[in-house]
């Protein structure tokens, strides 16, 4: 019989290399002491049940607890498909979650909101409705990573959730990239000479105020950015490879915004049957 956490160790060791594996362990240190000493086998749907209700009591979402009964899930059907450890594993039960928010703007309203905002955020705001680029990834942005030649830039391993990425500069990125050289030797991104470290800021947020936009965060530049290339006939998987995403489905979530691609099929009822 073996255990849950050899298990554990055995699973860690094979995930070597993950991405995620240090918010995988975050999860696997709560849930340790309810499972370090039990036999895979005693492991049932009932205590699972019990371990989400008092994970549910820390006031946490139902998206934290979910993320954690997949990494329990995962390890238990690894023991049962490709260890051979034990013979079943029991049904755990997903807690309701929420559909994914997608909030995206008009031209018309960006505009707004570039007229609101400082001169520094306005700039990231621009590069970022460009690019599509997550918050980090702008303001943390340095010109080592740009080839002004190529109209490119990169994106490191370490500063994207799947593998470095390649991200081309169409004209509005590169007029932001021009209008930001000589300001700082390193960063591309700078206020008052310093390099930007956040742009989620309560300047961010009056900006939009003013501009009568409500319900609308920072990230939403990059739903916005994906919408328009939807809206505007860019395929779905051309779109995967611009956003950086790892799977299909992540970018499938935009698909509802266009059904041009749809409507040469639509044509196919009323031509008949032979």
């Amino acid at each position: 019989s073996r255990r849950w956490q050899d298990a554990v160790e055995r699973w860690i060791i094979e995930s070597e290399g993950k991405k995620s594996l240090e918010d995988l362990k975050f999860h696997l240190r709560w849930v340790h002491p309810y499972l370090c000493d039990r036999y895979l086998d005693s492991i049932d749907r009932d205590l699972v049940d019990a371990i989400t209700r008092k994970r549910k009591r820390e006031n946490v979402s139902n998206a934290t607890v979910n993320r954690m009964l997949e990494v329990v899930r995962a390890i238990l059907r690894k023991a049962v498909n490709d260890w051979e450890w034990i013979d079943r594993t029991p049904a755990i039960r997903m807690l309701p979650e929420p559909k994914l928010r997608i909030r995206w703007i008009t031209k018309a309203e960006a505009e707004r909101l570039f007229e609101e905002l400082p001169v520094h955020l306005e700039a990231m705001a621009r590069f970022s409705l460009a690019t599509g680029l997550r918050e980090k990834n702008v303001t943390h942005l340095e010109w080592s990573q740009l080839d002004m030649s190529r109209k490119v830039a990169w994106i490191h391993p370490d500063q994207a959730k799947t593998k470095a990425i390649g991200v081309p500069l169409n004209k509005e990125a590169m007029l932001v990239l021009r209008r930001e050289q000589g300001n700082h030797s390193e960063r591309v991104f700078t206020y008052k000479g310093r390099p930007v470290k956040k742009a989620n800021t309560r300047a961010w947020r009056q900006a939009l105020v003013r501009a009568g936009i409500e319900n609308f965060r920072w990230h939403d530049l990059r739903h916005t950015w994906a919408s328009w290339h939807v809206q505007n006939g860019t395929p779905l998987h051309v779109l995967q490879e611009l956003g950086g995403w790892a799977s299909h489905d992540m970018v499938r979530r935009y698909a509802h915004l266009s059904a041009e691609h749809l409507a040469e099929y639509a044509e196919n009822i009323s031509r008949g049957v032979k």
